[in-house]
């Protein structure tokens, strides 16, 4: 498993913007005011999301030599070690994980590859029906899908844990691409036209946020009956699975994209260049129980529980070999 180093800034700035005496500048106060409101009433258009001020992580993605990854999920090939590690914090506030959970990216000119580690003391997964395995006529009544065109593997993520990845190629918040994978090595992968903001979806902290999913998965938007082709991934338990009454370390997971599943989704080129960029969101849903409430721990923070807030993703840099002792 790889070790994470547990390092957060927990410092606090306080931060003092204006100190006005509000009885001598009363006039100027009420302008100053006056004029903030107008100003957002006049910038922020219906159903548009105020600006996330954070910024942008990055991840250098580095290249490796063909045929270096075996997919078996267990990350033990020379190529993961010495390379970026990216740690997950908690989605809404970036808080520390109660289990740690990592993931790294390399690439070579065949795949894209992720793999991802995550400490738990008890794993578990119930889910492991798969699309091939059930008749395309009855999956409507399985599925909260009511058209009846969407995946059974997607009720992963109503009741197991399971490990997410996002990708936007082009980093235009259109056409990107999601996949959920638990640990019995159920996938889910689908892709989307639009990202929460550009349908008009509203405030994603709203008490009515539950409209924007129903734009968000809007069956002209949606698109669940999409599968990677080629996808290859495996995952690897440490520990007992499904049995509770000891500790188990943990689960991993690799998991290979062929680029040529992806050239649909991109202008540029595909495999990337070195130096182009995407953008991308990982993370992991954790949860104790079947159907259990869920917790969110991601890169990058997003601040709010919606991973369909592309503007908010990290970017993905695709660089060359790595040199050695380089990071």
């Amino acid at each position: 498993m790889i070790k994470i180093n547990d390092k957060i800034d927990r410092s606090k700035k306080s931060q003092n913007f204006f100190k006005i005496n509000y009885f001598k500048n009363f006039y100027l106060h009420s302008i100053f005011w006056a004029t903030i409101v107008f100003m957002n009433m006049n910038s922020l258009s219906a159903g548009e999301v105020k600006p996330y001020i954070k910024k942008s992580p990055v991840y250098k993605c580095y290249k490796i030599p063909e045929g270096t990854v075996h997919i078996d999920g267990k990350l033990d090939e020379e190529c993961w070690k010495n390379k970026p590690v990216i740690e997950f914090r908690q989605i809404e506030n970036g808080t520390l994980p109660k289990y740690q959970s990592a993931a790294r990216i390399v690439w070579d000119d065949k795949y894209l590859y992720i793999g991802m580690e995550l400490e738990d003391p008890n794993v578990w997964g119930r889910w492991g029906v798969k699309d091939k395995e059930i008749k395309k006529q009855r999956r409507k009544f399985i599925i909260w899908d009511s058209s009846g065109l969407g995946s059974v593997e997607i009720k992963i993520m109503e009741s197991d844990p399971f490990i997410k990845i996002f990708l936007d190629p082009d980093a235009d918040r259109k056409r990107y691409l999601e996949f959920h994978i638990n640990v019995l090595n159920n996938v889910f992968d689908c892709y989307l036209d639009k990202d929460w903001e550009l349908v008009g979806a509203g405030d994603p902290k709203s008490k009515d946020r539950w409209k924007g999913w129903k734009l968000l998965q809007d069956s002209d938007n949606w698109h669940p009956e999409w599968n990677c082709a080629g996808l290859k991934s495996a995952t690897q338990i440490y520990g007992t699975l499904n049995f509770p009454d000891d500790r188990d370390k943990g689960w991993s997971v690799e998991v290979s994209i062929p680029w040529k599943s992806l050239k649909d989704f991109t202008k540029n080129s595909c495999p990337p260049q070195i130096g182009d960029k995407w953008k991308g969101h990982l993370g992991r849903a954790y949860r104790t129980e079947y159907r259990g409430k869920k917790q969110y721990w991601t890169w990058p923070v997003i601040g709010a529980v919606n991973c369909h807030l592309l503007n908010r993703y990290g970017f993905l840099i695709f660089c060359g070999l790595q040199r050695e002792g380089k990071q």
